[in-house]
């Protein structure tokens, strides 16, 4: 990436998607039907957005075109978050260690999958990316697959160390940061969401004694080594960020010449 470089470095926290589940919309006038239904008929292509009421165990559809929320849904635990991506949605539980698909079109969960105690999932386009932040052993799962999956049976396509990172770009390639060798893995995808033959690339030097972080932009994998205050990218790009220590790396974001 030619043109790379550091944007808005203040300030250094900057929002993800799933801030969009505290600050979208003012949750206190929700109502939902009873455990799922459907309040109107929900349009797959409207582009509305999933939304957590975690106090009431409630995740939401916010139609924004006519500003309402037309559909609910209840779930089980109250450590949970949503990940969407267009019409692939999926509830991530943390205290009971599952992942479930929601569909759309019935308002309704799927059955869920278990993941490790220490999981970070990540979804793009149809793929979720599951990586044990214990471990470091990476799963990549297609969307439609959710309720099937079964780790135990299941063989992680990558084992990345302590300290591992991962992120799903637009089409849902997955890029998975091992700091302990310094190195960035890369899992391509099928149409389906289904994991490829990996590969990796040299980074060079990463601290692997702290949390680095990965990111896409596009199909740019970009790294942030706050401890160092380095950003890079697999093939050499280096560049130095003053005052990185707390910074974030911004969520996935589509082919650009600059990351936030």
């Amino acid at each position: 990436m030619k043109a790379l470089s550091w944007m808005r470095a203040r300030p250094k926290a900057l929002a993800s998607t799933a801030g969009v589940t505290v600050g979208l919309v003012a949750l206190t006038t929700m109502a939902f039907t009873y455990e799922g239904f459907p309040t109107t008929k929900v349009d797959l292509n409207d582009g509305g957005v999933w939304i957590t009421k975690t106090s009431s165990l409630m995740v939401g559809h916010f139609n924004h075109e006519s500003t309402v929320l037309d559909g609910g849904l209840r779930t089980t635990g109250e450590d949970y978050d949503i990940l969407q991506d267009a019409t692939n949605v999926l509830v991530v539980d943390q205290g009971g260690s599952t992942v479930t698909a929601v569909d759309p079109a019935r308002v309704s969960l799927g059955d869920s999958a278990g993941i490790p105690t220490a999981a970070k999932v990540a979804l793009g386009n149809k793929s979720a990316a599951i990586l044990d932040e214990r471990s470091g052993a990476l799963w990549v799962v297609p969307v439609r697959g959710i309720a099937s999956f079964e780790i135990e049976a299941a063989d992680p396509v990558a084992e990345l160390g302590e300290n591992a990172d991962v992120t799903v770009a637009h089409d849902g390639t997955v890029f998975a940061l091992s700091s302990v060798r310094g190195e960035v893995v890369t899992v391509p995808v099928d149409n389906e969401g289904e994991a490829l033959e990996p590969s990796a690339a040299s980074l060079g030097d990463v601290d692997a004694s702290g949390q680095s972080t990965i990111t896409a932009v596009g199909r740019t994998p970009v790294v942030l080594d706050a401890a160092a205050g380095v950003v890079m990218t697999p093939g050499g790009f280096r560049t130095e960020i003053p005052d990185a220590d707390g910074a974030v790396l911004q969520q996935a974001s589509a082919d650009a010449d600059a990351v936030a």
